[in-house]
């Protein structure tokens, strides 16, 4: 967790304390107490200026379990002017709360997002 002022912005950059990386447990992230209390005090400390959050893992589209506290936390702080997340190796930009939700494509390459087909069979 760390935060700095830079040409007129505040940035606030952010990871969850707690990342489980055992096979099924993906976006079983969380923040601990502590850092939602500097969270607040960062934001509260920061009213005067734009904020921009970036943070790993996308807080919208959700993708762990702390993600839409975290987002109804930025929601509520009109300074937050956009999220720069992570993780989904797709290029997406999202407009919620107020906000722009922009996520980074991958920096090398990767095969394009797959999609279901269904079979006509009520498969898919």
């Amino acid at each position: 967790q760390r935060s700095f002022d830079c040409c007129g912005l505040h940035f606030l950059l952010l990871a969850p304390d707690r990342t489980y990386k055992a096979p099924g447990m993906e976006g079983l992230s969380v923040l601990d107490e502590a850092t939602w209390a500097w969270i607040r005090e960062d934001l509260d400390a920061s009213r005067d200026k734009p904020v921009i959050v970036a943070i790993h893992e996308p807080i919208h589209p959700p993708t762990f379990l702390d993600a839409m506290l975290l987002r109804r936390l930025l929601a509520s702080r009109p300074q937050v002017i956009a999220v720069v997340q992570g993780h989904l190796h797709v290029d997406l930009h999202l407009q919620a709360d107020g906000k722009a939700y922009l996520t980074a494509p991958a920096l090398g390459p990767t095969r394009a997002p797959a999609l279901k087909r269904s079979s006509g069979n009520g498969a898919s």
